[in-house]
Parts: structure tokens; C-alpha cells; sequence
């Protein structure tokens, strides 16, 4: 019903699992299309969200779906790419005397 940001979800895309999470706009911002939103209050979306990835004739269809956007979201959130982006944020911190690495 609340989250921070989602490691549990993104650790899923990393390991090839489709993701059904509530649908708050931290979820939308860091998973994109790789996730099913739904309503944590409906339980019959969620219901439907499971099956259709579970046993719906679209299974397939909806997993390569969600398997094919995760890879761009999971490139946002690897450490080189949040260290480049650390660095180039200090970079431009005024007063600061540091080296670029």
C-alpha cells in the first residue's frame, strides 16, 4: 500500500519474474511498462493480473511483453549507471574540490 522505491519488484525483473504491484506512481516511475499495475484495494484486478499471467491465453504474449521493457529499466538502476550519475551531480556542486572518477 506504500513503498519507498521497490528493490523487490526490480529484483524480480533482474531475475526474469513478471511483476504485479500496486499502482503508486513510485512503482510507475521505476518499473515503466515492465510491471502490471493494479489497484491494492481490488482484489479483483488483482485477481486478473494474476491470471492473466499465470493461465490466460495471452500469458505468453504478456510475459514477453513485461520481459521486453525490463532490461531498459534495469540498466536505469545498476551501480555503474547510478555512480555515473552520483558524479556527474557532484561534479556540478559548486565549492567542492574533488576529482572526477
Amino acid at each position: 500500500f506504500a513503498e519507498g522505491f521497490g528493490l523487490p519488484p526490480l529484483e524480480a525483473l533482474q531475475a526474469g519474474t513478471p511483476v504485479i504491484v500496486s499502482d503508486l506512481l513510485v512503482f510507475r516511475w521505476t518499473l515503466g511498462c515492465a510491471a502490471r499495475y493494479v489497484d491494492p484495494y481490488d482484489t479483483e484486478a488483482l485477481a486478473e493480473a494474476i491470471t492473466r499471467l499465470c493461465t490466460a491465453d495471452t500469458r505468453d504474449a504478456t510475459i514477453a511483453q513485461l520481459q521486453a521493457a525490463a532490461p531498459a529499466v534495469i540498466d536505469r538502476f545498476r551501480p555503474s549507471t547510478v555512480a555515473r550519475q552520483w558524479a556527474a551531480l557532484l561534479d556540478e556542486l559548486p565549492g567542492l574540490d574533488h576529482p572526477s572518477s
